[in-house]
């Protein structure tokens, strides 16, 4: 009888531990009022989602506390930034976002719950990867493709060549993975940051030339080559560069290799 009362204590402890813990959290939710306007999102200057979408869902955020919240449309030049006051503990915030701004719709209990398939999911501690998102949510032409022309994408001054994606990150995007990835101290580490926050993600031969100084031994600059390669935005600059920072040749043909790159 001892033994059944025990039992029963540990299990009422880890319920309620588990139901407090979620209690300190709570969620936001945006969504675009139409459909065709996609957006990235940042969280106190942490990047969300780093590919445009239309419809995201942010867990894991601290209750009473608030937010800076900044949110970039796709072919536009405006940058919404709103300050989220976030007192309800176990609730969803969900928010209604257009080019005029980001406006609370609602306020309700977070359930415990399938993800839903209508919103691309991220959990909020510290630039954590999100779920692979679904077709329908992110702008078509995020999808990393083959080098094939895309319906928009961003403007390089002086280059004309093949495009490996449409929108690398931004200036500020970029710094802050940057700092972040310097003040790792293990390669592996560094490597594995990376590859999680560009999983999705586009960037430019200057910035790659950049990450590639970061990474000390061979051997993580041909594994990073090799996954960067069809996220590179100027893509027919890819190897000018790479044969910059990679000291073997063999290492050259084995990116060429792997995507079926002729040499020129």
């Amino acid at each position: 009888m001892r033994l059944n009362t025990t039992n029963s204590l540990i299990i009422s402890f880890c319920l309620l531990f588990t139901l407090t813990t979620k209690a300190q959290t709570c969620a936001v939710v945006f969504e675009s009022s139409d459909t065709n306007f996609y957006f990235t999102s940042k969280l106190n200057q942490q990047i969300q989602n780093s590919v445009f979408v239309n419809n995201i869902k942010l867990t894991g955020l601290e209750a009473n506390n608030k937010y800076l919240a900044q949110l970039r449309f796709k072919n536009d030049t405006i940058e919404l930034q709103e300050t989220l006051f976030l007192l309800d503990a176990g609730f969803t915030h969900y928010y209604k976002v257009d080019k005029k701004g980001i406006h609370l719709k609602k306020i309700a209990p977070t359930l415990d719950e399938k993800p839903d398939p209508n919103q691309y999911l991220v959990v909020y501690d510290g630039w954590q990867k999100p779920q692979k998102p679904v077709e329908s949510l992110i702008d078509s032409n995020e999808i990393v493709k083959d080098t094939i022309e895309f319906e928009s994408h961003y403007q390089l001054n002086d280059y004309e060549g093949k495009i490996g994606c449409p929108w690398p990150l931004n200036v500020d995007d970029f710094n802050a993975l940057l700092i972040e990835v310097k003040q790792k101290n293990l390669e592996d580490d560094k490597l594995a940051y990376l590859k999680e926050q560009l999983d999705t993600a586009c960037i430019l031969t200057e910035q790659l030339s950049k990450i590639f100084t970061v990474l000390e031994y061979e051997e993580s600059k041909l594994d990073f080559g090799l996954f960067i390669y069809p996220k590179t935005f100027d893509i027919d600059r890819f190897f000018d560069i790479a044969k910059q920072h990679l000291k073997f040749e063999s290492h050259i043909e084995e990116i060429r290799k792997r995507y079926k790159v002729k040499k020129e």
